[in-house]
């Protein structure tokens, strides 16, 4: 295909040389500049498509529909979808009707071109036209038997994906099994159907259908993209490299490896995380008023696929009635990454008082399926010990175990257990329930419902902090994320 556009290419530049200032070859010229634009698209040089094409634009050449829609493509695969958005709508809606006459690939650019816009009634507009207009299968001439159409499919992997990208993932999962399991035969609709588990929170499912799929045709490079996500999710960092080499080798411009290399790229960067809070002007019991807490960590690149290490600084402060109570921590640590598993050990030296104590975390879990998980953290100089009692000189070591359910982005709960001894001879035993229920899902905006209750007891009540014998908390609270601008991998 290549070969092919390059020669092309080259006869291109050689006859417009020729004919440029021959005013016989006026209507040839104008033609071959069109065809460029074809010829560089096959090529996958899609800047230079959009390039020639605004020059054309400058000389006042009219461009034919079939020219406009290179432009298009060209557009939207150079992720810049409203262009080709306003371009194909203009070719192919007639009197805002979809045109009935159509290809596969034109309802294809169509449709992505609605879908990468975040404009979703649009993609379902091209999306219903492709079911309505479209038996399930076509009959032909002169024999009795009837073929699959390629065209009623293509529709209903439309529904599976906008309702993906919609936030629909149940009716994504739905569409996208029927599909897999009515045509077992068909690689494609199989690694979808591993896409829509993936982003239902389901490696572990996606990964045995990538396997099934793999039967088939098992150096595809769609399957080996979605294999290396899936192993990117499940910390099988070294799988993950191997199968983004190999596509990265055999296919180095299509957009879905580009979009995996760069995911791997930044897997084997150093990593920095900042976190903070601030309070306000009302005083807390356990972190005073306008309390600050910041954390800033940095992690190195990965060393021998599964180990890293780390460094950071975190600084806590806040008024109390009884003086400006300030720590500071200053650690270091190494953290194991593999499938299942993640550890992470700590050393920290904690700064409260005008003075300086040695600290140290192991945290880790473990996760049986995609379903469940257990999790534990010991800690000496714990950072459960409230910033008040820290300010009076009282710390302590703590203890923590934690059970999670997830059943999918809609639902999951987690159960935890907590025990604090402080160096005041108090024992705090915490035991709480949270979770989290969808309620509305759209394009847009999600609302969450997340209950929560809470259990404290303690041995000790005479004390510099607040410290209730026990507590008992009901906590309902209400969650909502609205998407305000998105990008492909970017939003807000």
């Amino acid at each position: 295909r290549y070969a092919i556009a390059d020669r092309a290419l080259a006869q291109y530049a050689a006859l417009e040389i020729l004919w440029h200032d021959n005013p016989d070859r006026t209507a040839q010229y104008q033609r071959i500049q069109v065809d460029h634009l074809g010829a560089l698209l096959t090529r996958d040089r899609y800047k230079d498509v959009i390039s020639h094409y605004q020059r054309l634009k400058k000389t006042g050449q009219i461009i034919p529909p079939w020219g406009q829609y290179w432009v298009a493509s060209a557009y939207l695969k150079d992720h810049q979808p409203k262009k080709a958005q306003s371009i194909m709508t203009e070719l192919f809606y007639h009197k805002e009707t979809i045109a009935p006459d159509l290809s596969d690939e034109e309802l294809a650019d169509l449709f992505y071109s609605h879908l990468e816009s975040e404009n979703y009634p649009g993609a379902l507009t091209v999306t219903q036209h492709t079911i309505n207009t479209s038996p399930p299968f076509l009959r032909l001439m002169g024999t009795p038997t009837s073929i699959p159409n390629d065209t009623w499919l293509q529709g209903h992997s439309f529904l599976s994906t906008v309702a993906k990208y919609s936030n629909d993932l149940p009716q994504a999962e739905m569409t996208a099994r029927e599909l897999a399991y009515n045509a077992p035969g068909n690689q494609g609709l199989r690694i979808d159907y591993a896409s829509v588990l993936q982003a239902r929170g389901w490696p572990r499912a996606a990964e045995n259908e990538l396997k099934k799929a793999e039967v088939i045709e098992p150096r595809n490079i769609n399957l080996e993209v979605e294999q290396a996500w899936t192993a990117l999710t499940l910390q099988e960092w070294q799988q993950a490299a191997v199968l983004t080499h190999d596509v990265v080798e055999r296919e180095p411009q299509d957009p879905g490896v580009v979009r995996l290399k760069r995911a791997v790229d930044v897997h084997n960067l150093a990593e920095l995380r900042i976190a903070g809070s601030t309070g306000i002007d009302a005083e807390g019991p356990d972190s005073g008023k306008h309390d600050v807490d910041l954390t800033t960590i940095v992690y190195s690149p990965p060393l021998k696929d599964n180990w890293r290490g780390f460094a950071g600084f975190g600084y806590a402060d806040g008024q109390f009635s009884e003086g400006k109570g300030i720590v500071r921590d200053w650690l270091a640590g190494v953290e194991w990454r593999s499938r299942n598993i993640w550890l992470e050990a700590e050393y920290a030296e904690r700064v409260f008082n005008h003075e300086h104590k040695p600290g140290a975390r192991l945290s880790g879990w473990y996760d049986f399926n995609d379903n469940w998980r257990i999790g534990s953290q010991l800690e000496r100089l714990s950072h459960r010990v409230p910033l008040r009692a820290m300010k009076n000189g009282v710390t302590g070591n703590s203890a923590q175990a934690y059970v999670r359910w997830y059943q999918n982005e809609r639902r999951k709960y987690g159960v935890s257990w907590a025990f604090t001894d402080f160096s005041d001879s108090n024992q705090r035993h915490e035991v709480s329930l949270e979770g989290q229920e969808r309620i509305w899902s759209s394009p847009y905006l999600i609302v969450d419902f997340l209950p929560s209750l809470y259990y404290e007891q303690n041995t000790e009540h005479d004390t510099p902090y607040y410290n209730p014998i026990k507590t008992f908390d009901i906590v309902p609270a209400f969650e909502a994320s609205h998407l305000l601008w998105r990008s492909y991998e970017n939003s807000w």
